[in-house]
């Protein structure tokens, strides 16, 4: 749910579960709504490009794979860090019976700095240097993003809303430039 909130908003997701709840409450005989009436809102309020992704995580087996391939930190003038991060991105669709095609990606995902990775049990808010969401529309992609304090860590998707084929290779650990 955390993937649906993030790409269409928390105020258009809960107005569409509040719309189904209205159409449906003190229902007592079927037809009972299913995941197609939550689509039906969700739809109906949404912005037409999020449409992908809400077929994406209700219609479809959507398999993503994503890895975040290196990442350097320069420290700049003015005290800051250049970060640059070469991510890689793939979108397949499965059928039932296990194929997979693959699709084209055209998505946000999230992009991450951090002091400590967000899997480690200490993790705190205060070891999020920057959390960006960004449109990743290649196969493979070349970020770069100036931050105050110098990460140790930097990734896609860190969070791991969406389903990936391999959730340890979304983050590397930074190297410096200087």
């Amino acid at each position: 749910m955390y993937a649906i909130t993030d790409g269409i908003g928390k105020k258009t997701f809960h107005q569409a579960l509040r719309n189904l709840l209205a159409e449906f409450k003190f229902q007592s005989t079927p037809p009972y709504p299913t995941t197609l009436d939550l689509v039906r809102h969700i739809k109906a309020i949404a912005n037409e490009e999020d449409y992908q992704l809400i077929d994406d995580l209700f219609k479809k087996i959507t398999l993503l794979n994503l890895k975040a391939v290196s990442a350097t930190a320069k420290k700049l003038t003015n005290g800051n860090y250049q970060i640059e991060l070469i991510v890689e991105a793939e979108k397949f669709y499965a059928d039932g019976k296990g194929q997979e095609t693959q699709a084209e990606l055209d998505q946000p995902l999230d992009i991450g700095f951090f002091i400590k990775k967000p899997t480690d049990k200490s993790f705190t808010d205060e070891d999020i240097i920057k959390i960006v969401s960004k449109r990743i529309n290649h196969q493979k992609t070349k970020l770069t993003y100036e931050v105050k304090t110098k990460p140790n860590y930097a990734g896609i998707e860190p969070y791991l809303k969406m389903i990936d084929r391999n959730r340890d290779d979304n983050l590397v650990e930074l190297k410096s430039n200087n």
